[in-house]
């Protein structure tokens, strides 16, 4: 998961919190890696379990909600940490993960793409 633009902190606080095997005493998710530079930007990464599957989940540091993301960095990255191997990614998803909005939020995505190179 890629994180830009949430409630909460980037050290893993706040009422939506990543996925991650490490929590504080005061229930902040604990980043395995902290400020890593990626795609432009810095990144808090945590490591967790849903249950099924691993969970990667970076959280840019500085929120935003106008970037380009390089999807094969994050996924390099993640290959040199040996979370797995040679992998081809058969599709990528996009969108909100809502999980409150007391009165109702109003969400738009403007000029989304995707390109291969």
């Amino acid at each position: 998961m890629v994180w830009l633009n949430y409630t909460g902190t980037s050290n893993g606080c706040g009422n939506v919190k990543p996925i991650s095997h490490n929590w504080t005493s005061d229930g902040c998710a604990i980043p395995l890696y902290r400020n890593v530079p990626l795609s432009g930007s810095r990144w808090n990464v945590y490591v967790g379990s849903n249950g099924q599957n691993a969970v990667y989940s970076f959280l840019r540091t500085a929120k935003t909600d106008n970037t380009t993301i390089d999807v094969l960095e994050i996924m390099n990255y993640l290959k040199s940490l040996n979370y797995f191997d040679d992998v081809v990614i058969g599709k990528v998803e996009y969108g909100f993960e809502i999980t409150s909005s007391v009165g109702g939020l109003s969400f738009v995505s403007k000029n989304f793409a995707v390109t291969a190179e």
